[in-house]
């Protein structure tokens, strides 16, 4: 088995918010145990319904090219590229850790009855996750 991995997602763009899925989709595909915590803007991920409609990830920002997040998930569709929906499925079924930062939830006004189910974000603080990252290796996105 590899070594765990805890990604800690702050960011809140579209590509760095994908790829930060595709490495836990991928560690845990691997054998690995993975854990994410989302904090900072990137709660909007994992939030039913975003600040002006559509699912929660609609609320995250552009890509570096400036692409919108619904036009950044049908490119990635065109191009035959697991999609943040497909990546998600993957992490729910492999068992991926996914815990949410509490303060970054009251930051976006986000209540834990307000995120969707699929992942079975876990309210945490940074004392939480720092003890689950412990011998991890760690990444900060």
């Amino acid at each position: 088995m590899n070594p765990p991995l805890a990604l800690c997602l702050h960011s809140a763009a579209i590509d760095r918010v994908h790829y930060a899925l595709t490495l836990m989709a991928s560690a845990l595909a691997t054998g690995s145990k993975a854990t994410l915590f989302v904090a900072g803007p990137a709660v909007w991920l994992l939030a039913k319904s975003g600040p002006v409609g559509g699912p929660g990830w609609h609320g995250l920002s552009p890509d570096a090219g400036g692409l919108e997040p619904a036009a950044f998930e049908a490119r990635l569709a065109e191009k035959g590229i697991g999609t943040l929906t497909i990546l998600a499925e993957a992490i729910a079924e492999l068992g991926g850790e996914v815990l949410v930062c509490e303060m970054a939830l009251r930051l976006a006004g986000l209540a834990a009855a307000d995120l969707s189910p699929q992942l079975k974000p876990q309210p945490s603080g940074a004392v939480t996750y720092l003890s689950r990252a412990a011998g991890a290796t760690s990444l900060f996105i």
